[in-house]
C-alpha cells in the first residue's frame, strides 16, 4: 500500500500513528502515489 494513511491522528493514543503508517506501508520511505480515483472521491458530496 503506497498510498498516504490519511489522517489517524485523531485515534484514542496518537503515540501509535507512526506505528500503524509502518504495519500499512513498511519500515522504508517509499514515494507516495495517488489512489484510484472511486477512492479520491469517497465521502463526497455529489
Amino acid at each position: 500500500n503506497r498510498m498516504d494513511t490519511g489522517d489517524i491522528t485523531t485515534l484514542a493514543n496518537p503515540d501509535i500513528v507512526e506505528q500503524i503508517r509502518e504495519l500499512v506501508q513498511g519500515r522504508a520511505a517509499v514515494k507516495l502515489r495517488e489512489g484510484p480515483e472511486d477512492i479520491k472521491r469517497f465521502g463526497q458530496e455529489t
